[in-house]
């Protein structure tokens, strides 16, 4: 998840850092004098304070103007169903998770190789998040999901097959 950071006095250098919650401090990705982009960490959730320094020590140099983010709950993927679809897409894939809320919005991401490919969260209860397959490659790719702007801990696996092509009937009659 990437925050973007508003304030002043950010310095174009390679020691701009942001940290999120107790994570170790990662550099920062400097937009303008105001306004910066902070990575968070893969596993952080609550309300985490965000601090900014132009010198990666943090103390006097950093200053979090009670700066707070709600990365609400974390959220596993349980179970893929089908865990196959057709290189063609249009498939409705169901993921079920181990969450205990109903995501308002959500995509579905097939894939980081040749692409990212991804889809909006077509319908949504308490634990089973529907997703369309968009067209891919034939071959495994990871499966994971970004609901209420939170990615899923872990992926599942979701194979494209090709779709058989007839070209000939002998006999012909």
């Amino acid at each position: 998840i990437v925050l973007t950071v508003n304030g002043r006095s950010f310095i174009d250098s390679g020691e701009l850092s942001c940290k999120v919650g107790m994570a170790s401090a990662r550099r920062a990705l400097y937009l303008s004098s105001t306004a910066l982009l902070c990575t968070v960490p893969p596993f952080a959730s609550g309300m985490l304070a965000v601090q900014v320094s132009n010198t990666r020590e943090f103390g006097v140099e950093s200053v979090s103007n009670g700066l707070m983010v709600d990365m609400g709950s974390t959220f596993s993927l349980a179970s893929v169903f089908p865990s196959s679809g057709p290189t063609t897409g249009g498939s409705k894939v169901q993921v079920r998770i181990d969450a205990e809320f109903t995501p308002k919005v959500g995509l579905c991401l097939f894939g980081q190789d040749q692409g990212l490919g991804f889809t909006s969260v077509a319908t949504a209860t308490e634990n089973v998040v529907e997703c369309i397959s968009p067209t891919r490659n034939a071959g495994s790719i990871e499966l994971t999901l970004v609901l209420n702007s939170r990615q899923s801990l872990n992926s599942l696996t979701y194979t494209y097959t090709n779709v058989p092509r007839p070209s000939a009937l002998v006999p012909s009659s």
